[in-house]
């Protein structure tokens, strides 16, 4: 009977399943990283949904196994690869080999810039190529992130806080240093990205790994500041002559694979008003990847 069981038991643990297993809050921006790159890459994956607010112990302890900092925060995402056959793994199936559904991944990965990379260069004959093959491509690509960074457009967060505490000279300045940030992105677009006549993206060979780490907080920027603010960032890009920028900031926004793995609109809203809730003092807010869905303006690297 228990020999039955058993066999019952390694059957189901042992069945064809996706090699891929991407943890995830649905949520955060961060995550949706490593989302984005698997969709691109047409890659067939499990999804596993993991609730910030109360993660569940055997994510905790996964992420704790990886981290080198015991005291480290859990935090989304984590990404499994099987990069072996299941034979290589449990050759006879007795009751001490028997598989663990981390077993079956030799490859684990933490950190939303590095999970995207993986999946780039670990599915290079799928879907679409993600990653540039001319070395100053590679710079320009690493250096697309850097200048959102430093030019305060990645940073759209005050503007809300602002905007949700009524106080409109605060708001005044951060919307001028947004639009300071446009100016300086619209420069480096012009100088350093594709032709615009040949397509919206920043490289010539189309959407690539660079824009798959800031799609996630182009697409809340352009959700979230006209929602609380009452201004379409599109249309100030416009105003403020930034059109390279207004073109990108929209291909990226309706990407596909960006509007599949980030949430619909009012999801997005309502995730937002969680956030700048839980932000409010004695609200215990939590930081990105972490709680309130990771839905935070900032996009330093994870």
């Amino acid at each position: 009977m228990a020999s039955s069981r058993f066999a019952h038991a390694f059957a189901a643990a042992t069945k064809p399943q996706p090699k891929v297993r991407l943890w995830n809050s649905g949520t955060c921006p961060y995550a949706q990283r490593a989302w984005l790159a698997l969709l691109e890459k047409g890659v067939e994956f499990e999804h596993k949904i993991v609730d910030l607010q109360n993660k569940p112990e055997d994510f905790v302890e996964l992420y704790a196994s990886l981290h080198p900092d015991p005291s480290a925060r859990a935090k989304v995402p984590i990404l499994e690869h099987c990069t072996r056959g299941l034979e290589e793994e449990v050759l006879t199936p007795t009751p001490s080999t028997f598989p663990t559904a981390s077993s079956l991944y030799d490859v684990q990965v933490i950190e939303s810039n590095v999970c995207a990379e993986y999946i780039a260069e670990a599915f290079p004959d799928q879907g679409h190529s993600l990653l540039p093959t001319r070395p100053p491509d590679k710079a320009n690509m690493r250096l697309l992130g850097e200048i959102w960074q430093t030019s305060g457009m990645g940073s759209y967060f005050p503007i809300l806080l602002a905007a949700r505490d009524g106080d409109q000279a605060r708001l005044d300045q951060e919307l001028t240093k947004l639009k300071a940030g446009m100016v300086v992105m619209e420069r480096f677009l012009c100088q350093y990205g594709a032709d615009p006549a040949k397509t919206p993206f920043f490289l010539e060979s189309g959407f690539c790994l660079g824009e798959v780490c800031l799609a996630p907080f182009v697409q809340r920027l352009l959700v979230t500041v006209p929602h609380w603010v009452g201004v379409d960032v599109l249309d100030m890009a416009e105003e403020e002559g930034c059109r390279r920028l207004r073109r990108w900031m929209q291909a990226l926004a309706e990407r596909p694979s960006t509007v599949a793995s980030g949430g619909s609109k009012e999801e997005t809203i309502k995730n937002f008003t969680r956030l700048l809730d839980m932000m409010k003092p004695g609200g215990g807010g939590a930081g990105p990847g972490g709680g309130a869905g990771g839905a935070t303006g900032s996009t330093s690297s994870k």
